[in-house]
């Protein structure tokens, strides 16, 4: 099964002046389509009756719990993985309409001149930002400062705040962290913060109205079955969903080392 999505040709429609009374003439409407085809995902966890005996914990409701909480995390790295493995490449593998813009850091840091530089991209292609979606690391080194005119004195005190009040919002944009910022979409790239895929950070500013649509066909279904033959119960968890870009030029990607 999938769903397609229609955007928009890129500045195909204009607002057209009319008289009172006068005829509004009809638009014609340039769209391109999209396809999003949603993927399976999930675990299969199997414990010996055995093990259930002899614990006096709930042992599946145990691996139950963990395995939700991966699979959140696989869910919204599987909805950023679009931009994060599509930018580099001139196929538009994940995209209907645009291109994606870049921003080099040229460091080891993400610095405020680099998210304002984003945010300015999005900006001359008409999309206002709205979200910053950052690597574990990157939230005491945005004030940083780079240069003349940085708020360089802020840094002190952005990082004592960070120890019991993080950072939500930067220049009007939700700040949500991210640590699987990485170019793979094998289940090993969640392992790491960077991946052993990618030896490049990144960061993302976008539109999240229209940069990343999210079709969701199944949510954490649970279901439980018992394997007499190998004297084991297990649960099975699993989601179907799939992700693609409406348009590209909303969305910006820093990249640093």
């Amino acid at each position: 099964a999938y769903l397609k999505i229609d955007a928009e040709v890129d500045g195909a429609y204009r607002p057209i002046w009319f008289a009172s009374g006068g005829e509004l003439a009809e638009e014609t409407i340039q769209v391109t389509q999209g396809t999003i085809t949603p993927r399976l995902f999930g675990f299969n966890i199997g414990i010996t009756n055995e093990m259930l005996e002899d614990n006096i914990f709930d042992t599946m409701a145990t691996h139950v719990s963990i395995a939700g909480k991966r699979m959140g995390e696989w869910s919204s790295f599987m909805s950023l993985f679009p931009v994060m493995d599509d930018h580099r490449a001139t196929a538009t593998t994940y995209r209907i309409e645009g291109a994606y813009n870049t921003v080099a850091a040229g460091g080891d840091y993400c610095y405020w001149s680099d998210i304002m530089e984003a945010e300015g991209q999005n900006a001359i292609d008409g999309w206002t930002s709205d979200v910053a979606v950052i690597p574990p690391h990157s939230p005491a080194t945005l004030l940083k400062g780079e240069g003349a005119g940085q708020p360089t004195p802020t840094y002190e005190g952005m990082k004592i705040d960070l120890k019991g009040n993080p950072i939500t919002n930067i220049n009007g944009m939700d700040i949500v962290r991210c640590r699987h910022m990485t170019t793979s979409d094998t289940p090993a790239a969640l392992q790491y913060w960077s991946g052993l895929y990618s030896t490049t950070w990144h960061v993302l500013v976008l539109n999240k109205t229209y940069g990343i649509q999210t079709l969701r066909k199944r949510w954490l279904k649970i279901e439980n079955y018992s394997d007499p033959v190998k004297d084991l119960v297990g649960t099975c968890v699993s989601s179907r969903q799939g992700h693609l870009v409406a348009y590209a030029d909303a969305c910006a990607v820093i990249s640093f080392a």
